[in-house]
């Protein structure tokens, strides 16, 4: 006989609070991470981050990863103007770079973006990964905006 239990299937390691609150629901969960982030970090990256970091700017981070990646490259607090996704993007955000303002976060990149656009902005920071969408790029594209 085939248990009643509905059954999910994570594709990223999910925190034991979380499991535990599924068993409690008689959800049996199986985590399976598929995708595996690993920053790259050079020199020349560390320079440019740093030298980004003496000057207010404003950065776009669509994942936690990417907060992270940054804030252990750089050697003091940036003043910098954040629009980033909210939930662990955001969290990380307020962890890692105190001294700066989110100005913006959204659910997803393409409210993110619409968000940029009415800022009237003239340039900004895209930290992202290699395996990334193209929704940011996308939808500023047709602004005055330098990403």
């Amino acid at each position: 006989m085939q248990s009643k239990r509905p059954q999910i299937l994570s594709t990223k390691i999910l925190e034991r609070a979380v499991l535990a609150n599924a068993q409690a629901h008689h959800i049996d969960m199986v985590c399976l991470p598929f995708i595996e982030s690993v920053p790259v970090i050079n020199d020349d990256l560390i320079r440019q981050v740093r030298r980004l970091a003496d000057e207010p700017a404003n950065v776009i981070f669509t994942s936690s990863k990417s907060v992270s990646a940054v804030a252990s490259m750089l050697q003091r607090q940036p003043r910098w103007g954040i629009y980033c996704l909210f939930g662990a993007t955001k969290q990380n955000a307020q962890k890692y770079f105190s001294e700066s303002v989110i100005y913006a976060n959204a659910k997803d990149s393409a409210a993110l973006a619409e968000q940029i656009k009415k800022e009237g902005l003239k340039e900004v920071h895209f930290f992202c990964g290699n395996k990334r969408m193209d929704t940011i790029p996308e939808k500023l594209a047709d602004t005055q905006i330098v990403l």
